[in-house]
């Protein structure tokens, strides 16, 4: 602003400490009586009193507005406190609708909610199956709010979670019931706290009653709009002053919500919903993890990353923009993701090249990056040979699945989970029609028909993938055996790519011509593909004193990017309502010739 600019109500934002910073601004209520006063700072007698544990004011709480950054002049500056001083619509039906609301959640909350000793159990469920992948609440907090009375929205979001990850045979019924009380606190409560309200949000994209062939009001899509656009509204897209109490935990919530709209944009193949160049917060840093548990906060630090990275890959095919830069900026992304890997979290032990004794979560971290190869190392041709390196992954991905069933974790896994098989099952049908792999993909096969039925009792959307996979697979078995050899070959960056794995998992390492991985000391292939894309080279990751893990957050083709020109091709009519391929035809043009 200039010296000539007017300040109605100059106020502080709360997010940066600064008047109005970056042109965003949280309005603040005027109020009759004093504010509460600031809580007072932590000591040594006990943690900072979560933030989720605190009701809601009774008076409307300030939303985030960057509007003044495109609308002001050096003249004139908007008084965004006073624009809020209005109180909500009243009328002669507004008291008769509140009694309405008011009985409503008396009777939801008499029958939705579990006895004591099957919602202990469903917290459990969550804290230990949910929360790595949603590390937004903890048990603490749980633990004080089961303890209270009424039952609070974010519980009953959690038990709606945990339902989906439970063993428990009436889980599910439970979960059902909770679902409809969460949403009529959503829409009918009141008192809760803007973050409370948001994480209950995203805690409800595990329910996902319907897949996304059909139109739902209660999909997994529907809830990432929701609290994106609570997010929004309580600026969780803007950097916090790290002097803020709930700092860590708004970093952490923006980056499952960028991680979620991740999943379900790969997953779908839809627009993101989020874009990288609206939002300035930081990447996520140990100390951001308040639990003290590194081995979840690096697994879900490096989960973001790798979920970012499959995303771009599956944007820029859907867009058709992956230009030759973007190819290899990708690879250096994955190259640098599998190098850069902590040995705690890794899924072969570095010295020894041995399989890591089996960990549910270190498994479910590497599924994308199996499935980012596959889908980046496909086949740009319709009927063009897939490649070794698809192979081989789609190989890993079975192989995991595989120990899910024998530790009987299947049933505890996200549903994006079905999309990830779905992708290595595609390989398999594919590998099916060459003597010389149909063995191997016999077994795998299994592997996916056992693991889809069990996932279909958990999510709908799993029933739609099997109907896909065996689609295919008659249409594989109609069109014959291969008549050519497949092709061993692996090239440079992919050697670099499998070179920290081994034959344990992969039922197709045999196919890996021996001597591929030696000679691979000297410059590698991120150095290289670092030259020629203007990028660093890479350098060992290093944790800094206040924990920081290097880790890169681009996110190419989002937004910003001038390879991404958009303009998608209308939808052929006969395609319209067609989901046989569950809208995977972008990246798999081998069998969009199928006749179904």
């Amino acid at each position: 602003m200039g010296s000539n600019a007017v300040h109605l109500a100059p106020v502080e934002d709360p997010l940066t400490g600064s008047d109005q910073a970056r042109g965003g601004h949280h309005s603040q209520p005027v109020l009759a009586e004093p504010a509460p006063p600031a809580p007072a700072p932590p000591t040594s007698a006990g943690p900072t009193p979560s933030p989720l544990l605190t009701e809601a004011p009774s008076v409307p709480q300030s939303s985030f507005l960057g509007r003044s950054g495109y609308i002001t002049s050096d003249d004139l500056a908007i008084d965004e406190t006073d624009a809020m001083q209005y109180g909500p619509a009243t009328g002669s039906t507004v008291g008769t609708l509140a009694e309405l609301q008011s009985s409503m959640l008396r009777a939801a909350s008499h029958t939705c909610l579990p006895t004591p000793n099957l919602k202990m159990s469903l917290i459990r469920s969550f804290v230990e199956r949910g929360i790595p992948w949603m590390p937004i609440v903890d048990r603490r907090e749980l633990d004080q709010l089961a303890s209270q009375t009424p039952v609070s929205l974010l519980l009953t979001a959690a038990l709606v979670a945990g339902s989906k990850l439970s063993a428990a045979p009436n889980a599910l019924e439970w979960g059902e019931k909770c679902y409809f009380y969460a949403k009529s606190l959503i829409f009918h409560g009141s008192g809760h706290s803007t973050l409370s309200l948001i994480i209950s949000t995203i805690l409800l994209h595990w329910w996902n009653p319907s897949g996304p062939e059909h139109i739902s009001l209660d999909s997994s899509s529907l809830w990432l709009r929701i609290s994106v656009g609570l997010a929004h509204q309580h600026g969780l897209h803007r950097e916090p002053d790290s002097s803020l109490p709930d700092a860590h935990l708004r970093r952490r919530i923006w980056w499952t919500l960028v991680t979620r709209d991740n999943q379900i944009a790969t997953s779908h193949g839809r627009p993101r919903a989020l874009r990288a160049d609206d939002s300035n917060i930081k990447p996520l840093k140990l100390a951001d993890f308040d639990n003290g548990d590194t081995h979840d906060a690096l697994i879900f630090i490096h989960f973001v990353r790798i979920i970012s990275i499959l995303a771009t890959i599956t944007e820029h095919y859907r867009c058709g923009s992956l230009s030759e830069l973007h190819r290899l900026n990708i690879e250096s992304d994955l190259l640098r993701w599998v190098n850069e890997l902590p040995p705690a979290i890794s899924l072969y032990d570095t010295t020894s090249k041995r399989l890591t004794v089996y960990d549910l979560k270190i498994r479910q971290l590497h599924v994308p990056f199996f499935v980012a190869l596959i889908i980046f190392y496909r086949s740009d041709t319709p009927g063009q040979q897939f490649s070794l390196a698809s192979l081989l992954s789609a190989s890993f991905v079975s192989g995991i699945f595989e120990e899910y069933i024998a530790w009987g974790d299947i049933m505890f896994l996200a549903p994006a989970s079905i999309f990830y098989l779905l992708v290595a099952s595609l390989i398999q049908v594919s590998s099916y029609r060459y003597p010389n792999l149909a063995r191997k993909a016999e077994a795998e096969i299994s592997t996916v028909r056992i693991s889809l039925r069990e996932l279909g009792k958990r999510f709908p959307t799993a029933h739609g993938a099997e109907r896909i996979f065996e689609n295919l697979l008659r249409k594989s078995r109609e069109k014959g055996m291969a008549n050519q050899a497949f092709s061993r070959t692996l090239s440079s960056v992919q050697r670099e790519l499998f070179a920290p794995f081994g034959p344990d998992l992969c039922a197709s390492w045999s196919l890996v011509p021996s001597g591929t991985f030696d000679g691979l000391e000297g410059t590698s292939a991120l150095e290289r593909i670092s030259t020629v894309g203007g990028r660093p080279p890479h350098q060992p990751p290093t944790v800094q004193p206040e924990g920081f893990v290097g880790v890169d957050y681009r996110f190419d083709g989002q937004g910003g990017d001038p390879g991404m020109t958009g303009g998608l091709p209308p939808l052929p009519p006969a395609e319209v309502e067609d989901f046989t391929l569950g809208g995977l035809d972008f990246w798999w043009p081998d069998w969009t010739e199928l006749d179904f």
